[in-house]
Formats: C-alpha cells, sequence, structure tokens
C-alpha cells in the first residue's frame, strides 16, 4: 500500500530505526494485543512479511510464546485485551495457517463457547456497557477475529450467532435503542456525569460503528443472518444523521445523549472517535450495501478532515488510537479505495507531520500522551510506537496490512 516515492525513504530510514529499538523493549508487559507481547509479535509477523529471510520470525515467536506463557487463566474475550486478540496473534504468524496450530486451538477452544454465549445473553438485554458489544473488550472485537477463521465450522458458527446478537441487539429504538448505556454503566472518564440519562456511543473503538463494521464487513465476506442488512442500512443511515455541520464540512461527537441534554461536541479525528473511524464504517457499509450515498458521505467526512487544520483536530499524538497514525491509515485505506489524489497528498501532509513527531533520544522514537496528558515511552501497538511503525511500513511496503481488521478497517 504504498503510497508517495518522496516519502519512502524518509519514512523507511524510521522503520530501520524503530527496528533496532523495539525488539529491545525491556520492562513488564502484559499478553494484550493493545500494549502487550501480542501485539508486538504482529508488528514483527508484519516486518517478516515485508523483509522476508531477516529473522523477524523467529523475533515474532518469542514474542508470542511470552504473550501465550503470561496469559493466565480467566482471560476477558475481548480483543485487544484478551483472548480473541491472543488468538489473532497466532492465527497472523501462521504462514497460511502452518504454524501455531496447538497453540491457536487451545485458545480458541476457551474463546468460541464463551463467545457464542455471551452473544446469547447480550442479545435480549436492553441498556449495557459500551465494554459489552465494542471492537475494543467487547463481541465486535471477537467477530473481528472470527471473520478471519470463517473456514472452521466452530468459528463460522460462532461468528454466526455474534452477528445474530448484534442484530438483535440493532432491533430497536423505542423508547431508547437497545444500545444504549445507562449514566451507571459509562466508564470513560470524560463521559461520566455528562449524560444523566445514558448515552450512545458514536466512535468506532467503542460504539455504534464497531458493530456497524462487523455487519458490513461479515455481509461483504458472504456471511449474513436473518436481518443484518436491514439493521446495517438503519443505523448507517442512522450514524449518518448524526453528523455534526462545522466550518470544514461535518463532524461526529464521540456520543449523542439518550435525553435532550446535554448537546453533542465534535470528537477529535481519531481512529477511536471521529470522522476518520466514522467515515471508515461508512464507506464498508456502503460497499456492502451497494449504497452510493453512504460511500459519497464517507469520502466526504474525510476529506472534511484535511480541510479542519491541524490545530483543530484533536490529535497531538503520533500513535494510532487516537493519534496521526490512525488518521493517516485510514487515509491510506481511503488513496487505495478511491485512487483519488486528493488522498495521496493528505497522506503525504500526514506522513511529514508523523516524522517531526520522532524524537531521537526517546526510548522507542515516538512518545505518546497518557490519560494524564504526560508524555510516555510506549512500545504498545494502541497506543505505542509499535502502531506507529505498523503505519509507516504499510505506506512504504506493496505488502497488504491486513493486520488493520483488529481495527475493523478492512
Amino acid at each position: 500500500m504504498a503510497n508517495g516515492e518522496n516519502a519512502r525513504p524518509a519514512a523507511l530510514e524510521v522503520v530501520e530505526r524503530l527496528q533496532r529499538r523495539l525488539p529491545e523493549a525491556s520492562g513488564p508487559r502484559d499478553a494484550s494485543l493493545a500494549c502487550g507481547d501480542a501485539g508486538l509479535a504482529i508488528l514483527y509477523g508484519y516486518f517478516d512479511r515485508c523483509f522476508p529471510g531477516s529473522g523477524w520470525d523467529k523475533v515474532a515467536h518469542q514474542a508470542i510464546l511470552r504473550a501465550t506463557q503470561s496469559a493466565g487463566p480467566g482471560q476477558p474475550i475481548g480483543l485487544f485485551a484478551g483472548l480473541a486478540g491472543l488468538a489473532y496473534a497466532t492465527w497472523y504468524l501462521s504462514h497460511g495457517e502452518t504454524r501455531y496450530l496447538r497453540a491457536r486451538n487451545s485458545i480458541e477452544d476457551a474463546l468460541i463457547p464463551q463467545a457464542a454465549a455471551f452473544a446469547q445473553t447480550l442479545a435480549p438485554k436492553s441498556g449495557m456497557a459500551v465494554e459489552e458489544f465494542d471492537a475494543v473488550s467487547g463481541i465486535s472485537g471477537v467477530a473481528a477475529y472470527l471473520l478471519c477463521r470463517t473456514s472452521e465450522d466452530r468459528a463460522r458458527q460462532a461468528l454466526e450467532s455474534i452477528l445474530g446478537a448484534l442484530v438483535a441487539v440493532l432491533s430497536s429504538d423505542e423508547p431508547a435503542p437497545k444500545w444504549h448505556t445507562p449514566a451507571d454503566l459509562i466508564s470513560a472518564r470524560q463521559m461520566i456525569g455528562k449524560y444523566p440519562e445514558g448515552n450512545l456511543n458514536c466512535g468506532l473503538a467503542h460504539g455504534l460503528p464497531g458493530m456497524l463494521s462487523v455487519l458490513a464487513l461479515a455481509c461483504s465476506h458472504g456471511i449474513e443472518t436473518p436481518g443484518q442488512r436491514e439493521a446495517l442500512h438503519r443505523w448507517a443511515y442512522w450514524l449518518k444523521a448524526r453528523q455534526m455541520p462545522d466550518p470544514w464540512g461535518g463532524a461526529w461527537p464521540a456520543a449523542v445523549s439518550v435525553g435532550s441534554t446535554p448537546g453533542p461536541v465534535p470528537a477529535p479525528a481519531g481512529w477511536c472517535y471521529g470522522n476518520p473511524g466514522v467515515a471508515r464504517t461508512l464507506w464498508l457499509a456502503g460497499n456492502a450495501l451497494d449504497d452510493a450515498c453512504l460511500r459519497e458521505t464517507a469520502l466526504e467526512a474525510i476529506r472534511a478532515v484535511y480541510r479542519r487544520p491541524v490545530s483543530r483536530r484533536g490529535i497531538s499524538s503520533p500513535t494510532f488510537c487516537h493519534g496521526v497514525s490512525g488518521l493517516l491509515h485510514i487515509t491510506l485505506r481511503f488513496a487505495n479505495d478511491a485512487s483519488m489524489p486528493d488522498f495521496a497528498d493528505a497522506a503525504d501532509a500526514l506522513l511529514g507531520q508523523l516524522l517531526k513527531s520522532f524524537v531521537e533520544d526517546s526510548v522507542f522514537g515516538f512518545r505518546a500522551y497518557d490519560s494524564e496528558a504526560r508524555l510516555v515511552d510506549n512500545p504498545g501497538l494502541l497506543d505505542g510506537a509499535a502502531g506507529v511503525a505498523l503505519v509507516l511500513l504499510a505506506l512504504t511496503s506493496d505488502q497488504d496490512p491486513t493486520w488493520d481488521r483488529i481495527f475493523l478497517l478492512s
């Protein structure tokens, strides 16, 4: 997915520096995809695909070995901190499912029954925490992994159970959508106390777009359950209608209130919340439904981000989740899919911004802001240098960055 010959040398130079630094990451790490060894294993696996024969498969092996050995009993099922992420890492490193079969099967033995059972408990509920259905911790993230395993009967059956549960969760909006989060279940620090009647999360990481992306990707893979297309169409247009006007072409809020107050506030322009993630969801929905209106809305929404001054985008971190790397990678996906010059130009500008944030004397080359707005050295995939490295390599390599399935982008 390479883009721009002028950008390649500088980006590749930074990738080479990260290749020297990241394998030496020390200190306590967990097994997770978000910030632990499973996420680093995916990075090393992508290095191996882009630079075969350079020994990265051995580095990846050590990372996945650490991850599987440190994953204790009682792991949650979620993608970024649980069994689904660990399973995805073993699948990604499997070289066409010829390696790590025993490890993956062992993880799936625990994951699949739990996921199918959880889907059954979710379907009849009304009012729920986002962690139950979202892409990061919830059932949508589990589905992202199972979409990679549809050739296996038990994985496909579990996926179909999840799709059925999502359709059920999206089946009603009276008096409030079933997927709404009551005030006492809102866990995001920046949202606590601001929605006295509960809210409807509009971010790709934690809200409706994650569910819609799963439904769209499943449709595009020929996997459907009754009511799936109808739910996708209905709620994609519901999401489209929640775009707020602004001087640059409109923006989505992080969430909207179940009641009449407070009014929505535009979200930062990241993967997790805001236009980039929502635009990608509407693009996937438009493709699945062959709906030109949704696709055009998606294109205009991502272009609105480029028109917005950099200082008003709300993404100061170089990292993936809510930083420049996430926006750059979504831009690369649109540049690849839509083949329009303005997306290539936007990618070049974002790459320049990203490279300027490289800090030579930092531990991993890129520093991220933590929840207290402090700069930290983090090697992780979601909020650290590994995620930046994945995006830089995707830009400079012809190897398809299929790893972005974990972000529900393809």
